[in-house]
């Protein structure tokens, strides 16, 4: 990685992220958290003529230039991630293997370069627009939550899962649980969200709000039953192998039952 102490002003902005309004209140915390511990996680950014193209971290620039801080660390990258004279970039994703985080960069470069959209580049890969924007969303995520995907830690949709989360000493304690009690889609979206109501709770009652040291996830996690709604441990719900139609006539009775109480 190649981190080096940038001016903000020859940062100059993304132009495949939307622009974000300065009063954002994420923003504001996020400022907040900068100014009580630094900035975590550098910018990521590629050069453009004598200045530098962001690539990452379009809410921690915003957040920097909110507080007058004038320099940040930025990890530079490279635009040599394609020939586009030698292969096609869809035989250059074949060729290479990446992983959803080296796609992440490789498709900013990509976009970046070429000026295509991302409709564009979905379609000379031949995927779903979502399969390019899912992995661009990676882009504003901090390196410890990008290593832990990197490292099979915690899956794709996991990480965007913890996009919700703004700091990233809170998503790093997610992270830590996932590791220590495993996690899939499901339990790591059950914990941020009892998370965001504590945090939601604590702001409404005038109470700070909580440390990410004092997070605990739940040893057991509780889901809804999907024949009777009864919040069943986790690891105690067993599939259903019903076809399409069965399936709708059980979620039909269910909402039956639950219109009757």
């Amino acid at each position: 990685m190649n981190i080096i102490d940038i001016q903000l002003d020859r940062i100059l902005p993304p132009r495949i992220q939307p622009r974000l309004d300065p009063a954002d209140p994420g923003i504001q915390e996020l400022a907040a958290s900068i100014e009580r511990h630094g900035l975590l996680s550098p910018l990521t950014v590629t050069p453009d003529g004598d200045d530098y193209r962001l690539l990452a971290g379009n809410r921690r620039l915003q957040a920097l230039r909110s507080i007058g801080k004038t320099h940040a660390d930025c990890n530079v990258i490279q635009p040599t991630t394609f020939d586009p004279g030698e292969i096609t970039l869809a035989e250059n994703l074949i060729r290479l293997n990446l992983s959803p985080v080296e796609e992440a960069y490789a498709f900013a470069l990509h976009l970046e370069h070429t000026g295509e959209t991302q409709d564009d580049l979905a379609q000379r890969l031949g995927q779903e627009r979502t399969y390019v924007t899912r992995r661009l969303l990676l882009l504003d995520l901090d390196d410890i939550t990008l290593g832990s995907l990197q490292e099979g830690i915690i899956s794709l949709s996991q990480a965007l899962l913890l996009r919700r989360i703004e700091a990233p000493d809170v998503r790093e304690r997610f992270i830590e649980h996932a590791q220590t009690y495993g996690a899939n889609v499901r339990t790591m979206q059950y914990w941020i969200s009892n998370y965001e109501k504590e945090q939601a709770r604590a702001k409404a009652a005038g109470d700070d709000a909580q440390p990410a040291a004092a997070f605990e996830a739940p040893r057991q996690t509780f889901m809804a039953c999907d024949r009777c709604g009864k919040a069943t441990a986790y690891d105690l719900l067993r599939p259903q192998y019903c076809c399409p139609d069965c399936r709708m006539k059980l979620l039909a009775n269910r909402a039956l039952e639950e219109a009757k109480k």
